[in-house]
């Protein structure tokens, strides 16, 4: 029971701090966001226009690969749509008019830690998801709605509605508490008939201004490279010597003996024997092939035809009586 007490003055306290800052926020200017905190998001007002024929402009940063981007609805009235980062590609979901909920999806690795330019561009029946110019196929739907209620950027907190009712596609809810936004959002802005309008920042919780970069605090010492991953930072040290948090501390190189081998002898046997029957198999066999390649290709002495065989023969044997 203590603890379910705790718990509920937490949720109550994150809320009250939620709202509060919600109405000191309630004229902030459009902005660069890093959304660094695990629950980080912003409320824009107004929502973007699906009715009219003009485009909702997005920049954002991030290195994560499932994290929900930008969700609108028109209160739990029966039209939305969201935009997710899903394994590194970019997921749009839309349900408009009287049409079913479709699904376009970019391939692509757009956690990438690099800029990227997310579109959604609405042209009479035809609404187009498009990433850094790369397009997909048009959501052939009308909007029977003037306006949405707001735009939503990170995650969508329960605390910005009074039930999950309200909420039109209440999967999106759910899906975005488990994949919070974590990287930075930028230029948000709703163009059409070439007029750009930029919505106001309602509310923002877990944010900070600027998407500075880390790598600007931290110094990497004796050739080290800084590595920026927007939140966080690290040095990598390979290749010079160091390591470290900084690449400060020299690597020490271990000194190493080569091993140790034991040394082999060998020993010379040597056969004293007279009765050549008794010399080993194998010495036979060399001594007689030796002799062989002595004489070979002779075959007359002083005129003589000889028994080469027996030569050979009587030579290993006088070889063996005299040793």
């Amino acid at each position: 029971m203590p603890n379910t007490f705790f718990i509920f003055v937490l949720v109550l306290t994150f809320a009250k701090q939620t709202i509060s800052f919600v109405d000191d926020c309630f004229n902030c200017p459009n902005s660069t966001l890093k959304y660094n905190k695990p629950l980080s998001y912003s409320v824009y007002d107004p929502g973007w226009s699906l009715i009219n024929n003009g485009a909702l402009e997005v920049w954002f940063r991030t290195g994560m690969k499932n994290a929900m981007v930008v969700y609108e609805d028109d209160g739990g009235k029966g039209e939305f749509f969201d935009v997710f980062l899903v394994g590194g590609k970019i997921r749009m979901r839309m349900q408009v008019g009287y049409c079913n909920i479709e699904k376009r999806v970019i391939n692509g690795s757009f956690n990438d830690l690099k800029w990227h330019k997310l579109v959604i561009r609405k042209e009479k029946k035809n609404t187009t998801l498009s990433v850094d110019s790369i397009a997909a196929e048009p959501i052939q739907c009308s909007s029977q709605l003037d306006s949405m209620t707001a735009l939503y950027t990170g995650h969508l907190s329960i605390f910005v509605r009074e039930s999950s009712n309200s909420w039109t596609f209440p999967s999106s809810l759910w899906q975005s508490i488990n994949n919070v936004f974590q990287g930075c959002i930028k230029d948000i802005q709703y163009v059409e008939d070439g007029v750009i309008t930029r919505p106001h920042l309602r509310a923002t919780v877990g944010t900070e201004r600027g998407c500075s970069n880390p790598c600007q605090s931290l110094k990497c010492r004796h050739g080290g490279r800084c590595v920026d991953r927007i939140l966080t930072a690290w040095c990598n040290c390979e290749g010079t010597g160091y390591q470290g948090k900084r690449c400060a501390r020299v690597i020490k190189n271990r000194s190493t003996k080569p091993p140790t081998t034991k040394s082999l002898t060998t020993k010379k046997i040597t056969y004293k024997v007279k009765d050549p029957n008794k010399i080993p198999l194998l010495q036979k066999e060399r001594e007689v092939s030796a002799i062989n390649s002595r004489i070979k290709n002779i075959g007359v002495h002083h005129g003589r035809c000889m028994d080469l065989w027996a030569v050979a023969t009587a030579t290993v044997l006088g070889m063996a009586i005299n040793t």
